[in-house]
């Protein structure tokens, strides 16, 4: 019966929490999988972990190879991360990319020096307390606690409200609203959930958090539309990349196996393996 239930493909839409279990280069059996994964490598019969060094571009070096690897690109090689300022970059984004960098300023041969968050100085701006204010047109914005101001009109009087979801955001600004994983509908005048369908094309179809970015949710292009997809129509090349590493092809099932269940079926394998 327990095996039946690990059989059950679970979704429609293909949402993965952020802290969900990603796939360990020992659970991948096949050779092309593990060395398409960019991630690992087939080395003496069995899938294992990457070096820094394997990375021969910045693309594979900062964005793909996951951060429990702890490497950066720098000067035209992939190694092991050190600390923000020993990095120098073309854009201010590509410091983000190394380990949530900031950009730390333009250098004289006009690229820029990255920066531990703490370490720059940040213009403050006037701090917004809700309850200061006196009048419904005053009463906006957002505190540094993070909760929005709320005018009660039965009060007379501005209050706080926290922001859980989206539909909150639509009582705070739309920069707020574009600034966190949501979309701002022009006509409802809203702030609403984003979908898979909102991305209008291909470059833009990968992935999205929701609000408070403990889930990722895929999205598909279908060559004229962006989709949610079911992960039982992957196959087998698609299966590790396409779930941001954290199902398996397996080949004895043929489908798509959550790399947090790899240990259970292994078990379960063995098991009855034991009393045939």
């Amino acid at each position: 019966m327990f095996i039946l239930i690990l059989l059950i493909v679970q979704t429609i839409q293909f949402t993965i929490k952020v802290d969900q279990v990603a796939c360990m280069c020992p659970d991948i059996p096949q050779e092309d999988i593990c060395n398409e994964s960019k991630f690992c490598k087939w080395l003496d019969g069995s899938c294992q972990k990457l070096n820094c060094t394997d990375a021969t571009d910045q693309d594979w070096c900062d964005r793909i190879l996951p951060n429990s690897y702890k490497c950066a690109w720098n000067q035209g090689k992939c190694d092991t991360f050190t600390t923000c300022s020993n990095y120098i970059v073309s854009q201010p984004q590509e410091c983000f990319e190394k380990w949530f960098c900031i950009d730390g300023g333009l250098t004289a041969s006009g690229l820029y020096t990255c920066a531990e968050q703490n370490q720059q100085d940040v213009e403050e701006e006037q701090e917004i307390v809700c309850i200061n204010e006196t009048n419904e047109e005053g009463c906006l914005g957002i505190q540094k606690d993070g909760n929005y101001c709320f005018w009660d009109s039965e009060a007379q009087n501005c209050t706080t409200k926290s922001i859980q979801s989206c539909e909150d955001a639509s009582n705070t600004t739309v920069e707020y609203c574009k600034n966190t994983s949501c979309e701002w509908n022009d006509s409802t005048k809203e702030c609403i959930d984003l979908s898979c369908d909102l991305f209008k094309n291909e470059g833009e179809c990968n992935l999205y958090f929701n609000f408070d970015l403990s889930e990722v949710t895929r999205c598909l292009w279908n060559s004229t539309t962006c989709i949610d997809f079911e992960i039982i129509d992957l196959p087998s090349e698609q299966c590790l990349n396409m779930t941001l590493n954290t199902y398996v092809w397996n080949s004895i099932q043929s489908r798509c196996v959550e790399c947090a269940q790899c240990q259970i079926l292994k078990l379960i394998l063995i098991l009855i393996l034991i009393y045939i």
